[in-house]
């Protein structure tokens, strides 16, 4: 629906509550989806998504779903206006038998993330902490199918506050979904001002396991926040870790980055010429596991073999 007709559709919208017809559900489908597709364009989208949702919990002939809720939320997180989203999760929770689904908690907290983007603050942090709560609860329930986007948009919601307390939570929470040992310890960060608010006990409710690690980007993120907490022995613990479970090629760049970044020397640039010759040298042995012999495959003889 472009804007001019999504426009018109709420002319006709309007038309009809002046003359007392009753819109349905299918009704209010049409209009959110209008405003999901429209949002850049039009300015009021959010509040026009508001009133929808209200006017629609208050209609007897219509029934709202989960669906009405997600793109309600969509047509909120898109406009970054976080006030109207929390007011439609407000409405949500009177209502009987609608509760947040995967979709809703992938919204609110990509909401959450753009906005501590702009700017990190706590009280974005204590949100965000709330509604990860809330999906880990869902999740351990087998309500909800946990995806590394939520887990990955909590992280960062927390990664960039200013307390250290959330950094360790988002440091615990990562390591908790990618099935990671944890190699910093609480008693070891002592620029925590109250450990007691981070304890294991008080961690418990919000940890939870998503998968195997299985990205590099990933290990980059739990560097980024041992280096914040000024971990560096974790740090050598998870390379050494990472090192295990990727390939050599796929971890050096990012190994580089991450120790010019910490010992402060500038990251090491490989030539076209050394890279070829790295790659010419690559072998892999029946199991598959890649090696590298300096180009002197087959041409050196062991003392041994006489």
């Amino acid at each position: 629906m472009i804007a001019r007709k999504s426009s018109t559709a709420f002319e006709y919208y309007n038309m009809m509550r002046k003359r007392a017809v009753a819109p349905n559900e299918y009704t209010f489908t049409a209009l959110l989806n209008g405003l999901a597709d429209n949002a850049d364009n039009v300015e009021t989208a959010s509040q026009q998504a508001v009133d929808l949702f209200t006017y629609l919990t208050i209609q007897r002939n219509s029934v709202v779903n989960s669906y009405h809720f997600n793109i309600a939320l969509k047509v909120c997180a898109e406009k970054e206006d976080i006030e109207a989203l929390w007011s439609i999760v407000d409405m949500a929770a009177e209502i009987p038998g609608l509760n947040l689904n995967r979709f809703s908690y992938t919204t609110i907290l990509g909401a959450l993330k753009a906005q501590v983007d702009k700017n990190p603050n706590t009280e974005v942090a204590k949100e965000a902490k709330a509604i990860w709560r809330s999906a880990v609860a869902d999740f351990k329930d087998k309500k909800i199918e946990m995806r590394f986007f939520i887990v990955f948009s909590v992280v960062m919601c927390l990664a960039k506050s200013k307390e250290l307390e959330n950094v360790y939570l988002a440091l615990r929470i990562l390591t908790s979904a990618l099935n990671l040992p944890n190699y910093v310890l609480l008693e070891n960060v002592k620029a925590i001002e109250h450990p007691e608010l981070v304890s294991e006990e008080e961690i418990a409710p919000y940890l939870c396991t998503v998968g195997d690690i299985d990205d590099v980007r990933h290990c980059r993120l739990v560097w980024d926040l041992c280096a914040k907490l000024g971990q560096v022995n974790a740090n050598l613990k998870y390379v050494t870790l990472f090192r295990t479970k990727f390939d050599r090629d796929q971890l050096q760049p990012v190994i580089r980055e991450k120790s010019s970044k910490l010992y402060g020397h500038p990251p090491t640039k490989t030539t076209e010429k050394a890279e070829n010759t790295r790659n010419n040298n690559k072998h892999k042995d029946k199991r598959g596991k890649i090696s590298y012999d300096n180009g002197r495959r087959g041409k050196t003889r062991s003392k041994f073999r006489r």
